[in-house]
């Protein structure tokens, strides 16, 4: 039985985590050959919902600032030397919103583009004090909120007929749910001010997955020995959440420096009427998939080469109702994937590896319908363009594949007492559904999402891991990457996006970790620990546009733990200390990581 509770606060306004999390666990075996497993998981978190980082270029910025006081506040239309951005963010003198007949804004894209040139990145920074008084301002308010609930349910039935095959049957069930009210503004799709919608977003379902498979020893003697394993697997998704809730796109004039914190559910309310609480849960039934999968690893010559030959047969259904006449339609999709490895012992302490696998994920989301909108409104380039008020959607649909290859030598020194691994790697990933960008912000259509079936990225690198035991009470680890490559190699949406480094990939990472266990003396029972993890340089936006990265960070960690025994049971207490040095970085994302952290705990074994 595992039983937590977690209680953060933050420094950001309104930022908080409660958390807590339970799982029992029961294993019994009615005989020596067959053994039946339940497991049972709840985490129930609470937390509030962070603000988004505004990006901008400094120039537009300015220059909106500059025709705010000289133009906006007159009722003047702005000169062209300015953005030409939506008016309503502002008041003129009688204390009403300033309209005007700009429905589309000019995008901070267009703006640079034509003041600076087509190749100046649009979003080159990250600026946010230009808007709120202090970092620790939340825009979301007290009613920002990302509650997430899993409740996970395992069952396990294994039987060891013999030395030479056993038999393993898994169910699982997964109910889950995440509700997240936010403002879903403040971005930079086109050059609003703060005309942001408010959103209620409640996905998750019920899922399952039921496998059965097989594992057989067979010895050929001269023909080598041989593992097999086969198995089937299906997983469904027996119920789908999907509720949805989105304010109409409003102007809502806001000064956080002097105006009270706006009340996200109070502008829901004024909408849909005083009773609305949260987007009620709508179930539908989800897709399936059925697949099929088998490994026969083989050794041979005195298991001087060892061989891995598998693949999986995957048959993956979904339902769909692309014409909107309320039946769906099934929409299935094929693949095999195969998968081989060797191994070459060429000596007694050295082995040569290489290995190549496929994954393969199915896609299918819905876009806006460009042609249609096209053909309804017009050239999206002609002055006399508007948006359509509903914008028509149509489905992509597109397999997500992904290659992978690796070799390498492992070493085994001194009897066990040195063990390392050396490889180089590449993995390659195709057709992944991405927003189209370029063409979401020429149809003007924030409200609605263009996709595209994306181009290719690359990652390539070396890796290495060793493990040195001069002691049984002494161990020492050491491990480290780094890439060559971690970069798209083509994008249909945006040539310009071709060669931007992949998001949250250091460009290398190195740790030390060493342990010591005291075996006699008065500290006998007693161990203590600690090492070193550096992070190389990470960007944390995917973006040409936005080329903001994290600079290398080196976290220092430390153990100290005391086993011993109270009353004849088992007990181990211990001491982490994370990020020992406090240092403050971003954890390859826009958030920054954890600073020092003490977790003091007790370890029982009944």
């Amino acid at each position: 039985m595992v039983y937590g509770v977690t209680d953060e606060q933050s420094e950001i306004d309104f930022m908080y985590t409660r958390e807590r999390f339970f799982s029992p666990g029961l294993t019994w075996k009615p005989t020596d050959r067959l053994t039946l497993t339940a497991r049972y998981s709840n985490l129930d978190r609470e937390a509030g919902r962070r603000p988004h980082t505004v990006i901008s270029h400094p120039l537009f910025q300015q220059r909106d600032r500059e025709a705010i006081q000289l133009y906006d506040k007159l009722g003047l239309a702005r000169p062209a030397s300015y953005p030409q951005v939506e008016s309503g963010a502002v008041l003129n003198p009688a204390g009403q919103p300033i309209v005007n007949t700009r429905t589309a804004p000019e995008t901070v894209d267009a703006f640079m583009a034509r003041t600076l040139g087509a190749n100046v990145a649009p979003y080159p920074g990250v600026f946010s004090r230009d808007f709120f008084p202090s970092d620790s301002f939340n825009y979301n308010g007290p009613d920002g909120r990302d509650n997430y609930l899993n409740q996970t349910t395992t069952l396990e039935g294994e039987w060891v007929a013999s030395r030479a095959l056993a038999v393993r049957g898994i169910f699982q069930q997964v109910d889950s749910n995440r509700m997240r009210r936010e403002f879903n503004g403040l971005r930079p799709v086109a050059g609003q001010r703060l005309r942001s919608s408010i959103s209620d977003f409640k996905p998750g379902g019920v899922i399952f997955s039921a496998r059965l498979e097989a594992a057989a020893k067979i010895d050929l003697r001269v023909a080598g020995t041989h593992d097999l394993l086969l198995g089937v697997q299906h997983d469904g998704a027996k119920d789908v959440i999907s509720a949805n809730t989105v304010a109409t796109s409003r102007i809502f004039t806001y000064n956080p420096s002097t105006g009270p914190i706006p009340s996200l559910l109070q502008l829901l309310r004024d909408q849909y009427g005083p009773g609305y609480n949260e987007p009620g849960v709508i179930r539908k039934g989800g897709g399936h998939s059925n697949s099929a999968y088998g490994v026969l690893q083989s050794s041979f010559f005195g298991d001087r080469l060892r061989t891995l030959v598998g693949g999986r047969r995957m048959v993956n259904h979904r339902p769909t109702d692309d014409n909107r006449d309320g039946r769906d339609e099934d929409f299935a999709t094929t693949k095999v994937l195969p998968q081989f490895g060797a191994l070459v012992r060429l000596a007694s302490p050295l082995s040569l590896y290489a290995s190549i696998s496929q994954t393969f994920v199915p896609q299918r989301q819905q876009s806006a319908d460009l042609a249609a909108i096209r053909a309804s409104q017009g050239d999206p380039t002609a002055a006399g363009y508007r948006p359509p008020a509903v914008i028509p959607t149509r489905f992509l649909a597109a397999d997500l594949l992904g290659q992978g290859w690796e070799v390498g030598t492992k070493l085994d020194l001194g009897e066990g007492r040195l063990l390392g691994t050396v490889s180089y790697f590449s993995n390659g990933e195709s057709s992944r559904l991405d927003i189209d960008t370029v063409n979401q912000v020429l149809y003007q259509l924030p409200g609605g999402t263009v996709r595209i079936a994306a181009g290719e990225t690359r990652t390539r690198g070396v890796e290495s891991e060793w493990v040195w035991t001069p002691r049984l009470n002494y161990q020492v680890l050491v491990s480290g990457s780094y890439f060559f490559q971690k970069n798209e190699i083509t994008n249909p949406a945006e040539p310009r996006e071709i060669g931007s480094h992949l998001e949250s990939v250091p460009r290398y990472t190195a740790s030390l970790w060493n342990k010591y266990t005291f075996t006699t003396g008065a500290l006998r029972g007693a161990y203590v620990g600690g090492g070193v993890t550096a992070l190389g340089e990470t960007y944390v936006h995917p973006s040409w546009t936005v080329p903001v990265k994290s600079d290398a960070v080196a976290l220092v960690d430390f153990l100290a733990g005391y086993a011993t025994k109270l009353g004849g049971v088992p007990v181990d207490f211990h001491l982490n200390v994370r990020n020992a040095a406090d240092r403050r970085y971003l954890n390859s994302t826009f958030q920054y990581g954890e600073p020092r952290t003490y977790r003091l705990g007790a370890r029982l074994t009944f």
